[in-house]
């Protein structure tokens, strides 16, 4: 993990502003080690984990120009994990409330419904846990690699949120 002031200080060095659980993620956990050039699968299902210098790499260098069109990624929002099935993080607000949070898409940095985000880093984190427990998740050691859930396992808000 990295230092929880060591991140504040690395996102504001390019113009963002990280909620407090972005940094204590990050004091937990920097990223994935790569193995020849292929990253390992995460500690939690899902999604690749990145590392405080690759989110920061894609804050200066985005894939979309950044504006106010629905086709431009919209500034206050930082992708935090997952090439192009990831997770975005709202980072406009206070640092001390918990952020939006969102599965990555074209448009997913503008108006999105309400049912395909949620409150807090935490919301999804428990519900990978959650599916660990339940075995909705299990682990491909011939593959290396977590097993997909299907939309029969578990709540289907968790589904339509686009987070597991």
């Amino acid at each position: 993990g990295r230092d929880f002031d060591e991140v504040k200080t690395t996102f504001a060095a390019v113009g963002r502003s990280v909620p407090d659980e972005v940094a204590v993620w990050f004091e937990w956990h920097d990223g994935e080690d790569t193995d020849t050039g292929r990253a390992r699968a995460g500690i939690l299902p899902r999604f690749e984990f990145w590392s405080v210098a690759r989110v920061v790499h894609e804050v200066t260098h985005p894939w979309l120009p950044f504006g106010d069109e629905e086709w431009e990624w919209n500034p206050r929002w930082v992708q935090l994990m997952g090439d192009q099935n990831g997770v975005i993080i709202s980072c406009g607000l206070e640092s001390e409330k918990p952020p939006l949070i969102r599965a990555l898409d074209p448009v997913a940095t503008h108006h999105v419904d309400p049912a395909h985000q949620t409150v807090s880093l935490c919301t999804p984190v428990t519900w990978w846990i959650e599916g660990l427990r339940e075995g909705w998740y299990s682990w491909d050691l011939s593959a290396a690699y977590w097993s997909q859930r299907t939309m029969d396992m578990g709540p289907k808000y968790q589904w339509f949120s686009g987070l597991v």
